[in-house]
């Protein structure tokens, strides 16, 4: 029996190349939504889409050009992968409460299994893993 008559998907990715702009975060949530419907995933989207779009909106204000966002389902994790055209480094920083921004990668660390970034030939790279349940 071949792994497609025994009902194996594999991993299914959805890729968006994104403007590199503030609005592109909410873009990004919505279509990660929607494709995690459309994989049976949920029925609570909700760390999956804050994740997608913090990666994203941290793209948008600290890289360059265009951000593409990657998401790859397989099985109970779904891999985000968010890329970009700038050489920042990505640290979790500090934030007071007086600060309005700052946060978003603290964020991405609470509600992810595992998460990272990479920077090399101009190109910034972070993903996150999720941990994710079946409709």
């Amino acid at each position: 029996m071949s792994a497609f008559e025994a009902g194996y998907q594999g991993a299914v990715t959805l890729r968006l190349r994104l403007p590199g702009e503030s609005l592109s975060a909410r873009e990004a949530r919505r279509a990660v939504a929607t494709w995690a419907v459309t994989r049976g995933i949920g029925p609570d989207l909700d760390d999956l889409e804050l994740v997608t779009s913090e990666l994203v909106a941290n793209a948008a204000a600290h890289g360059m050009g265009v951000v593409t966002l990657e998401a790859e389902d397989s099985g109970d994790v779904v891999r985000i992968r968010v890329t970009d055209h700038g050489t920042t480094g990505l640290v979790p920083r500090e934030s007071n409460s007086n600060d309005d921004s700052g946060r978003g990668l603290l964020i991405v660390s609470a509600l992810s299994r595992a998460w990272g970034s990479a920077v090399g030939d101009g190109v910034t790279e972070v993903w996150a893993e999720l941990l994710v349940a079946r409709r």
